[in-house]
Order: C-alpha cells, then structure tokens, then sequence
C-alpha cells in the first residue's frame, strides 16, 4: 500500500512537469482580429494563385467548443469558424501608421539649394541631356556567334 501512494504522487509529479510545457491550444479574445481559412475551391480549379486566407475578421463571441462567431471588420456579416481555421492578425496597426507618417515627411522635405547661378543650373540639364544622348548612340549591337555545337562544322552565311 505504501508503494502505491509513492507511486500516485510521483504520477502527480510527472503530470505538473508535463504540463507546463505542454500546448495548450489557440483562444482568442473578443475584439481580436483574424483571417479564416478559405474553403478549397472545385475540382479541376487551380488553387495556386487562390488566397488561403480571408479576411480581416473580427471575434465577437467565444462558443462552446472552440467555435468563433467572428465578422468582416467593416460589415454586418457574421459566421462561425473553429479555431483550427483561424489564423491571428500579427500586423501592428500603430506602427504600420508611424511608418508610413516617417515617409511622408521625408518625401515633403526637399534638399536646399544653395545660391548658385541660374546659367549654371541650365548647363547643368542640358549636360545631362547629352550624356544620355550620347549613352544611345554609344550602345553596341549584339555579336552573333554560332551555337557551340556547329563550331566543328563550317556554314555559309
């Protein structure tokens, strides 16, 4: 009797341990948002260039066994997904923002001229314009060569 209750606690033991590193499974919190998993097209349709994902959705309620009720992000429209066809959301909306607001002020921000000379700036434009009329004229035709396996064999042109 003794062993069996050592034995019972060393289980209980076992179990704690296994516990903590096990996964325990994905929930989600109303107000989250998701993409679902689309629903695989016909047969014969090509599924290569299809999305596997739509979305966004948002979660409005949890149901009884890992169902969702979850809608468009802008529409009334709702169904329900289990939790194995969810997918997170990982974009961090506030940053994507901050982002983008950085690149607006670099693009609005122009470099300072310098006092120079409008005559100079002129001949400065119309250098480059020759320069890239020049590049034209400078460009070379393709070389024709005969394929490597005709280079034994002499051909006429």
């Amino acid at each position: 009797m003794y062993r069996k209750y050592v034995y019972t606690e060393e289980q209980k033991k076992y179990k704690s341990r296994y516990d903590k590193r096990r996964f325990q499974g994905v929930t989600y919190d109303v107000g989250e948002i998701v993409f679902a998993k689309c629903a695989k097209p016909s047969t014969g349709e090509s599924n290569k260039l299809k999305a596997r994902y739509n979305g966004p959705y948002v979660i409005m309620e949890q149901l009884p066994s890992e169902i969702y009720r979850v809608r468009y992000l802008n529409r009334d429209y709702s169904t329900t997904y289990h939790v194995s066809q969810l997918k997170p959301y990982n974009r961090n909306i506030e940053e994507e923002d901050e982002s983008e607001e950085d690149l607006e002020r670099e693009t609005i921000e122009e470099p300072e001229l310098v006092n120079v000379p409008e005559d100079q700036l002129v001949s400065d434009s119309v250098e480059s314009e020759k320069a890239e009329n020049s590049e034209v004229d400078i460009r070379l035709k393709r070389k024709k060569r005969l394929p490597v396996k005709l280079k034994d064999y002499v051909v006429e042109k």
